[in-house]
């Protein structure tokens, strides 16, 4: 009876281990792979404590692009919630390994101090960029991300989060679907160990 049990046991273990080892490595990705994995750039940027720097200078593996703008009144909020929530679940080596950023649509608007108290409402990992408008437009044309002033104060813009990698390529993008479908949230753990 003793051996019946251990058997079983060790049966529902390794099967609970294949089913984990599957979702974290071997399961397909939701999202959109992007095939090109064209260079993104990261010129010009002025981050959330208000120095020069550049997405490159991340020390992640992986980072979430979003953008987005402090006033945003709806899909901005929900996006980063949702991706609060997702890296919430990781370990802390999984979080080290992935930076969440938000470059601004709005920078006139969008300080530092206004991007790092905006994302401090969702995640103290979070990091917020700026910059001057030339170099915002051509991250936002290297992300193939469209903004447009709408009215006072509000944005019309691009709501998918581009997956990029340690080298500065994209390699993915999450639509507001996916994240409704919460795939992002499903794949989060494996985007921070490096599997695109």
């Amino acid at each position: 009876m003793l051996r019946l049990l251990t058997t079983l046991l060790l049966t529902v273990a390794l099967a609970l281990g294949g089913v984990l080892a599957y979702r974290t490595y071997l399961a397909p990705l939701g999202g959109t792979e992007v095939d090109t994995r064209p260079l993104v750039p990261d010129e010009g940027l002025v981050d959330d404590q208000g120095r020069p720097s550049r997405l490159s200078n991340l020390t992640a593996q992986t980072r979430l692009v979003f953008f987005g703008f402090t006033r945003c009144p709806d899909v901005c909020p929900a996006t980063l919630g949702v991706l609060a929530r997702a890296y919430e679940q990781l370990s802390e080596p999984e979080r080290s390994n992935l930076k969440v950023v938000l470059l601004t649509v709005d920078p006139e608007h969008d300080t530092p101090r206004q991007l790092r108290d905006y994302l401090d409402r969702f995640h103290a990992d979070f990091v917020g960029f700026s910059g001057k408008p030339a170099a915002l437009q051509a991250m936002q044309k290297g992300f193939y991300v469209y903004a447009a002033q709408a009215g006072e104060g509000s944005f019309s813009h691009g709501d998918t989060v581009a997956v990029i990698d340690r080298a500065g390529r994209m390699r993915r993008v999450y639509t507001q679907q996916d994240l409704a479908e919460g795939l992002i949230t499903r794949d989060l753990e494996a985007l921070a160990r490096g599997r695109y």
